[in-house]
């Protein structure tokens, strides 16, 4: 039964309902996030340091950006199933104690198998924060602001990215990238120990013997992955956020400046961009779905459409854009991304009770993580094709890989059209729901 506290309702009220503690914990959780988001793209900013110091070759260079995304993507079904579990408290702070470790380590590493044994421990320790975050606001926080919460999480996320773009080029220049690194240890360290003594799950995991939570963990995920409308979100997570990092960490920057002729420093802001538009428009990705739209489809569905022909320019003339016809794609590109990625995940938490949105939500996320892994790989391979006989990529090459990823982005679009639509009506009703073990 639809009330009016479900359209009409204040965030700040319902933020502020919840004890001071709790919000200084979701602070904590949303700055480690900051610092999973940082790693993994910084890398590519510090790439010519690194082959140098350690003496990689390009081979190297590619498999040791790309090695974060495997665990990363591998850890999204049993960081569910663990949060579940044993609760947000002990699996963040733990692993951000082994970020701390790795970072470090990788700070220290000489050799390329130290570099990247480290690079795995980071991808793999960062990969607990999201999921957790997510169940953590499921929990306590009111279901009405679920979806704003989740945007200013994958806003803070954004703000990671950026710090790791000209922000971290001036402190690796400023010091070097090896100090970088320490600091990054030394941060995760402090995370690491905040979380532990400002987060309280006690009250998460007091569930009674008839909740959800009693599920055995293959129980829970068959019933997450027989839930018909988990697959189409998970079709156009891999295939949307795998052309998106495709460009955005790998091929956008030999892109302006090899085709377009523009320098490493240009090249670097009109990149940031992206994450800008996403920063302007995350804010009101709740607020959009939650009082204007009344939906999570409509503003997927807007984002999903709207990508498909922002990438036809890429596509068709890819050599003939002009730098502020750029400029313009991808702020308009981030603002529509920002949009979409708070009700991704609201409907993905709203398909299920809240006991298995910890289990929901790292599969949906799993499905980020693989298309982050494959399709960059699978883009790579075509463009290769290309520079066969010349020895370097070309405009066609660019063309060729920029035609895969508009039609990853067509698929991630006809996936959302088929996707469910959710409310907060729904979500109230299905959470109050039991499970018959």
């Amino acid at each position: 039964m639809e009330t009016k506290h479900t359209k009409d309702f204040s965030y700040k009220e319902m933020f502020f309902k919840v004890n001071l503690r709790l919000r200084g914990a979701l602070l904590i959780l949303y700055l480690g996030y900051i610092l999973a988001m940082f790693h993994r793209v910084s890398i590519a900013i510090m790439a010519d340091r690194l082959i140098e110091d350690l003496n990689l070759n390009l081979s190297q260079m590619t498999i040791m950006a790309a090695v974060y995304f495997y665990p990363y993507a591998l850890m999204q079904f049993p960081v569910g199933i663990l949060v579940d579990r044993i609760g947000p408290k002990r699996l963040v702070s733990a692993m951000l104690l082994l970020t701390s470790f790795a970072s470090i380590i990788f700070a220290l590493a000489t050799t390329f198998q130290l570099s990247l044994i480290s690079r795995l421990l980071i991808g793999l320790s960062v990969s607990c924060i999201f999921v957790p975050t997510e169940k953590f606001i499921a929990s306590y926080f009111p279901p009405e602001i679920f979806s704003t919460l989740t945007s200013l999480l994958v806003f803070s996320g954004i703000i990671g990215i950026l710090c790791a773009s000209v922000p971290l080029a001036f402190l690796v220049e400023f010091l070097d990238w090896r100090t970088v690194y320490f600091m990054m240890g030394v941060i995760a360290l402090v995370l690491g120990f905040a979380t532990w003594f400002l987060l309280d799950d006690r009250q998460m995991l007091k569930q009674s013997d008839n909740k959800p939570r009693q599920i055995s963990s293959k129980l829970a995920m068959k019933w997450v992955l027989s839930e018909w409308g988990m697959w189409p979100i998970a079709i156009r997570n891999f295939f949307a956020y795998g052309a998106a990092m495709a460009f955005q960490s790998l091929w956008a920057g030999p892109y302006l400046m090899t085709i377009l002729g523009m320098n490493r420093i240009s090249a670097g802001y009109l990149i940031m961009l992206l994450s800008l538009g996403q920063l302007l428009s995350l804010p009101f990705s709740g607020i959009l779905s939650d009082k204007v739209f009344h939906s999570r489809k409509l503003p997927m569905l807007i984002g999903s459409l709207g990508s498909v022909f922002l990438w036809i320019p890429f596509a068709f003339y890819t050599s003939f854009l002009l730098p502020w016809h750029i400029a313009l794609i991808f702020l308009l590109s981030g603002l529509l991304a920002g949009i979409s990625s708070g009700p991704i995940f609201t409907l993905m938490k709203e398909l299920y009770p809240t006991p298995l949105t910890g289990t929901a939500i790292g599969i949906g996320n799993f499905f980020n993580m693989a298309g982050a892994a494959i399709i960059p790989l699978l883009c790579s391979v075509a463009m290769a094709q290309s520079v066969q006989s010349s020895g370097e990529l070309t405009a066609s090459s660019f063309t060729i890989g920029f035609r895969y990823l508009l039609f990853a982005y067509g698929i991630a679009a006809l996936a959302t059209v088929f996707s469910k639509d959710t409310s907060l009506e729904k979500n109230i009703s299905i959470s109050s729901q039991g499970y018959k073990i």
